[in-house]
């Protein structure tokens, strides 16, 4: 939209108040995203049909939501501070068992992905889990790494030499 004046001329206060209420906009519209994937305790059934301003009630015949009817096997979602949830189900990453990882140990593991990345996202070469497993484990052959979930045919191919180059103590 087009804000001018006489002789085309444009008005800038008004312009401004244009770009603050999209601005505004985009927030309230992150917020409510936010506020539906962070609320534990609210129906996200409820929250969808509310924001979309259906009154159809919440309790369907079959299944209504994660918050009411959680499925097992996903396991509890958390939320990080910075607001991402996290799951413990169908990453292609192992979930960290909490034992400890030597940053010691650690140190070369994420030089050598650093490296491997040429310039991308560490993560793309292999997660953190990935390498805290690594660790764990001390793969000796191929078919150790492809053990470790997280590792596939695509990653043997690209990085197993070096990888296993780097962690053979001889």
């Amino acid at each position: 939209m087009r804000v001018e004046l006489a002789a085309g001329e444009l008005d800038h206060r008004r312009a401004a108040q244009l770009c603050r209420a999209a601005t505004d906009r985009r927030w309230q519209s992150y917020r409510s995203i936010e506020r539906y994937a962070t609320k534990e305790d609210t129906c996200r059934r409820r929250q969808l049909l509310d924001h979309f301003g259906d009154p159809s009630p919440a309790a369907p015949a079959g299944r209504c939501c994660d918050v009411h009817d959680p499925v097992a096997w996903l396991g509890p979602i958390t939320v990080e501070k910075k607001g991402r949830a996290r799951g413990n189900g169908n990453g292609s990453a192992p979930a960290d068992d909490g034992a400890d990882v030597p940053e010691a140990e650690l140190a070369p593991l994420k030089a050598w992905r650093m490296q491997r990345a040429d310039g991308k996202p560490a993560y793309t070469v292999a997660p953190n889990a990935t390498l805290y497993e690594i660790v764990r484990r001390k793969p000796r052959t191929e078919a150790d790494l492809l053990a470790i979930k997280g590792i596939g045919p695509s990653f043997i191919d690209k990085h197993a030499d070096s990888l296993l180059e780097l962690l053979d103590p001889g």
